[in-house]
């Protein structure tokens, strides 16, 4: 059975339709959150946050977990937007009522699907084929070294404009050092073309360092568990 998402819940056919997003934070979230995670955003505390992003895999993520449900817990597989995954329901006793609640949810981009975004920086060292001593084998392995970025999460970090995503930080830097005034060795060799490729490639290294790679969201229920 497979969860999708629909404005802001996610929805299971032939089950309730269960609100994990919108309904404000829950309290006492905090006693068995995933080990290794960092909030999706700096603007909001771990106390009150419910998305979180991971470096460990998809299966890590989902083999914690393996190990600390109940014979009655279960998981299935889950899905949002292009965002693959599974979700794990627990059976608890509430106000003297048992109930299968959902627990926690956690996620990978696909990026087999159509509309996987290509790095910009990729997009950048593709143009220079051709146009420079650069060639396609070349960019080929470039691409099959940082393909998995296709799949990355990033961060909402705080800057001068407000909160945004760490990969457009850090590709935004990079182009602004592209278009900046030429330095002194490039005004002293006028008729020497800059090569632009070994900057964009460094710029592929902090991306893929920057990134994460499986999306965890706890449900409002969690606080039960």
């Amino acid at each position: 059975m497979s969860w999708k998402r629909t404005a802001s819940k996610l929805t299971c056919p032939g089950a309730i339709c269960l609100a994990w997003l919108t309904l404000g934070p829950a309290p006492g979230l905090a006693q068995a959150y995933y080990p290794r995670q960092a909030t999706v955003s700096d603007k909001l505390p771990d106390s009150e946050a419910r998305d979180f992003f991971t470096r460990d895999t998809l299966q890590s993520v989902r083999g914690y977990y393996e190990q600390r449900k109940k014979p009655e817990d279960h998981f299935q597989d889950a899905m949002m937007g292009r965002e693959r995954g599974f979700a794990l329901s627990m059976e608890r006793e509430i106000q003297g009522s048992v109930r299968q609640l959902p627990a926690v949810a956690f996620f990978e981009i696909d990026p087999s699907l159509p509309d996987a975004e290509v790095p910009i920086p990729l997009q950048r060292l593709k143009a220079l084929v051709g146009k420079s001593k650069h060639t396609q084998a070349e960019y080929d392995a470039v691409a099959r070294e940082f393909a998995d970025l296709k799949r990355a999460y990033y961060r909402f970090i705080e800057t001068l404009a407000g909160y945004e995503s760490e990969d457009k930080v850090i590709v935004n830097n990079y182009h602004d050092r592209l278009t900046a005034e030429p330095s002194i060795e490039e005004k002293a060799a006028p008729d020497q073309k800059r090569d632009d490729w070994g900057l964009w490639v460094q710029c592929l290294r902090e991306l893929k360092a920057a990134a994460y790679w499986t999306h965890i969201q706890y449900s409002i229920y969690y606080r039960y568990f």
